[in-house]
Formats: C-alpha cells, structure tokens, sequence
C-alpha cells in the first residue's frame, strides 16, 4: 500500500468521523469515491485533492484534556 492510499483512507476516516459538518452533496461525492476507490485502490488526482480540500475546511473539535 503506497503513502498516497493511506492517507486517502485516514482522510475517509476523519470525514466518516465528523460526517455531521458536511452537506448532502459533499456526502454523495464521498461515498461516489469510496466506491470507486474500493473497486480500483486509488483516487484520481482531483477527486484526491478535493477529498483533502473537504478535510481542510473541517472544524475539528480540538481535544479535551483533563487534568487532576
């Protein structure tokens, strides 16, 4: 597995994750390139960059910490 397929499948994992923040079409285009990368192992390079460009704009809750 190249570099290039795990960070495609960690991003799935962020959107999977935070899933709740995207609209309805950003969710079709998502699970349109789970589908295609399920069947080919790889993205094109435009569905790759607006995979990272949704993740991008995320607002990621930052971790809660807890101290004693």
């Amino acid at each position: 597995m190249n570099e290039n397929s795990i960070r495609i499948k960690e991003t799935f994992d962020k959107l999977y994750l935070n899933e709740k923040q995207l609209s309805s079409g950003q969710t079709q285009f998502i699970e349109g390139c789970k589908k295609y990368f399920r069947k080919n192992k790889s993205l094109s390079e435009k569905q790759s960059e607006a995979l990272f460009e949704i993740t991008k704009y995320l607002k990621t809750e930052s971790r809660i910490t807890m101290s004693i």
